[in-house]
């Protein structure tokens, strides 16, 4: 290779910046002709020497993936949408209030409100998303029902016009929300009444009042109006989605990514020849004193992780602002969001969105987005859990509140870390190193033996470290105070307490609850079913017994995701299989997923109605293996038929039972896919299992000390349980 061109590799600038999908201009737009990607190529060409490595992110695990690589010390130089509470605590992020400081005047102060802390700014917005009603306007016009044109009502005339598209005979409700994990869609009930989750102080403010006046106007549109369904507090945007695009409510609260979704939508439907869905935008009904306001999910931002090259530092900022120029601004009505720069102006005016974003202007003067304070993601778990638990009627709102108010003070209180415990947690992570070199420096082993360890040690050394190291890891920081991203500088040895706190947490005290459930109930059923069709089978010749065993095993092959996303499809309460069949037979249809006494037992009958493959197969051979002496010995005795399986051939069993039930409860103690999948652990806890909190403890809430206790506590249960079962049915048999 020439000099220069090795010169010119060594001068390239790289800048590896991640970000998430934005919708292009059309449907399957090659990602050469992206208006992103088309960004980034002009910035390297107008900056020779500047590369950009544009990784894309996925909604469902791309913060997964930022946590982990800020984690390892290896995050990008620039990411978007990826702002988090943590990397600010942790020192991972480039304050750019100075950077940037001639473009911070010309953004709404709103947008920057949710990244300062300290008096610094930590993420430059990009755009807003807010939240909006949408009306179904077909349904209003067949119905005599006239909208203000400008989108702004009061609250009698939005429960007037709910109520007015309400219609029992045709399952449809008058509108629909939801209050999810993650998701603030109603919130903006309790803002018109002057709710906030902090006041100026970072301080709860649930005891004024105006949280619980919101919740109970949740509880009227639900038990009083009848305006939105019993199941509301199970029900997910999604759901609520596809009850709106099928004509199964008339009203619903989404984002305005959902508008330009619903005209590519009509686009499509108008292609295959089907009616569109018209529709109108409305705002949130006013405020006592006739403010228009919203809430926003989130401020679409860019984050600069900390640079040490001022060189590569200034080119992030210059691509930054090429992002923000005007020009650029106008790709955002793709995603269907509002640009947080007021010199952007009104990208929508002109273009067929405009109809539809026009009515939200007014509000965009009073949104209210996000608080920026210590473990935010916790906070908004725990409240929207409570909430869905109140408009299911399983909590009462003013218990709720008082519980609330100490909960969050707890979270957001700063605890002082010490930095002497990393000394503790070193010196004892050192121990059983230290007895591994010990154990082998005694070891004497013969030549033959060294030629097997030597051929052992590849595997061995995969063991210790993916396998043994990891889990002392775990266990060792199960005892200490561990501050995500602040690596072991600030480990803190606390004993026993990530334990003494799990274990009084009524939450994880809940999982186990569920967890046991779960396995009391798949694991007998699963064995005893397995046991039976290969009773059933055992008569048959080899080659059907091949087919049948094909027949049987072949669907466990199938990921557990495919399964459990089929589920989710069969269970859904608008246009789920299940609920059509009981409609075929004029029964109601069910709450499978939506409420907390059905939730749990709609996953255990996912497990019921799952044939059991690999324990058929497992009996099968067992029985093969039994010799036929015995069989006709017990025959000429004068057992036959039930009494011969009864006496004789499931007693010889039992080895091959104990075994199948050992295995069958560890996978059933740490059943997590179909939670994941189907309901996130909800409706509130309903089926929140001990797996899924460890989940959630590790990579929602960043906790790693807690999520250790409570895998080793699933760990000691696992032990007990298998100790049990080889206690009580394990027999000496010979044959």
């Amino acid at each position: 290779m020439p000099l220069l061109s090795w010169l010119f590799i060594l001068s390239v600038i790289e800048i590896n910046l991640w970000d998430f999908p934005r919708p292009a201009q059309k449907e399957n737009v090659p990602i050469e002709e992206h208006w992103e990607y088309k960004i980034f190529k002009k910035f390297e060409k107008e900056h020779p020497g500047v590369r950009i490595n544009f990784t894309r992110l996925s909604w469902r695990n791309g913060q997964e993936k930022l946590d982990i690589a800020v984690l390892s010390g290896h995050p990008p130089d620039i990411c978007g949408s990826g702002f988090k509470t943590a990397y600010v605590e942790a020192g991972a992020l480039e304050p750019l209030d100075t950077l940037f400081a001639s473009k911070i005047k010309d953004f709404y102060p709103y947008a920057l409100k949710p990244f300062i802390k300290n008096g610094h700014l930590y993420a430059i917005p990009w755009y807003a998303t807010i939240y909006c009603i949408l009306v179904n306007k077909t349904l209003t016009d067949s119905l005599g029902i006239s909208l203000p044109e400008d989108g702004i009502w009061d609250f009698e005339t939005f429960i007037e016009t709910a109520c007015s598209l309400t219609d029992f005979k045709k399952r449809r409700w008058g509108f629909s929300f939801t209050v999810e994990p993650n998701h603030e869609e109603a919130w903006p009930f309790f803002y018109r009444h002057g709710f906030r989750v902090f006041d100026s102080n970072n301080q709860p403010v649930f005891l004024t009042g105006a949280f619980e006046q919101g919740v109970r106007d949740l509880l009227d549109f639900i038990y009083s109006h009848k305006i939105s369904p019993e199941e509301t507090g199970g029900l997910t945007q999604h759901d609520t989605w596809v009850m709106f695009i099928n004509n199964r409510t008339g009203m619903t609260v989404q984002g305005t990514w959902a508008i330009t979704a619903l005209i590519r939508e009509n686009k499509k439907r108008m292609e295959r020849g089907e009616k569109p869905i018209y529709f109108q935008v409305m705002n949130f009904p006013t405020a006592p004193d006739g403010t228009v306001l919203t809430g926003s999910p989130g401020i679409g931002n860019w984050v600069i992780f900390k640079q040490k090259d001022k060189e590569k530092l200034k080119l992030i900022k210059e691509l930054i602002e090429e992002i923000l120029k005007r020009e650029n601004q106008k790709y955002l009505l793709h995603m269907g969001t509002i640009p947080v720069i007021r010199s952007a102006g009104d990208i929508y005016e002109g273009t067929e969105f405009e109809p539809y974003f026009k009515n939200l202007r007014p509000a965009l003067e009073n949104v209210v987005t996000r608080p920026f304070v210590k473990n935010w993601e916790q906070i908004d778990d725990l409240i929207a859990r409570n909430l869905q638990l109140i408009l299911l009627k399983k909590k009462d709102v003013t218990t709720v509140v008082a519980e609330l108010q100490g909960k969050v003070k707890q979270l957001i209180s700063e605890q002082k870390v010490q930095s002497t415990g990393k000394f503790v947690f070193l010196g004892i992570l050192a121990l059983p190193i230290f007895f591994i070199f010990w154990g082998l420096s005694r070891f004497k082993p013969s030549r033959w033996d060294l030629y097997v360890y030597l051929l052992l040690s590849p595997i061995l050394l995969v063991f210790l470290t993916f396998t043994f190291l990891p889990v002392v890891f775990s266990f060792l920081l199960s005892f200490f105070k561990y501050k995500a991203f602040g690596g072991f500088k600030e480990l803190q040895f606390v004993g026993f307490e990530h334990y003494y706190n799990t274990l009084k947490d009524p939450v994880f005290i809940k999982a186990i609850f569920n967890t046991i459930i779960y396995t009391a109930v798949t694991v007998p059923w699963s064995v005893a079913l397995a046991l039976l069709i290969a009773i059933l089978l055992y008569p048959f010749g080899e080659k059907i017994r091949s087919i049948f065993k094909a027949s049987y095993y072949l669907p466990g092959v199938v990921s557990a995701v495919v399964i459990s996303v089929i589920w989710r499809w069969m269970f859904d309460p608008s246009y789920g299989l299940l609920n059509q069949i009981l409609s075929l037979v004029h029964l109601p249809p069910q709450p499978w997923l939506t409420r907390p006494e059905t939730a749990m037992k709609s996953i255990i009958l996912t497990d019921i109605l799952t044939m059991p493959g690999t324990g058929i197969i497992i009996y099968l051979a067992a029985l093969d293996r039994i010799p036929g002496t015995i069989v006709e010995a017990a025959r000429v005795d004068g057992a036959y038929g039930i009494r011969l399986w009864e006496k004789i051939i499931i007693p010889l069993l039992a080895p091959t039972t104990l075994f199948l039930l050992v295995i069958r409860t560890i996978s059933s103690f740490q059943v997590f896919t179909k939670i994941y999948i189907l309901t996130k652990g909800g409706p509130g806890y309903a089926t929140n299992t001990v797996v899924y909190s460890i989940f959630r403890t590790a990579f929602s809430q960043l906790d790693f000390s807690t999520a250790s206790a409570q895998a080793f506590l699933l760990f000691i249960a696992i032990m007990a349980f298998s100790w049990i079962q080889f206690k009580f049915f394990k027999e000496e048999i010979e044959y």
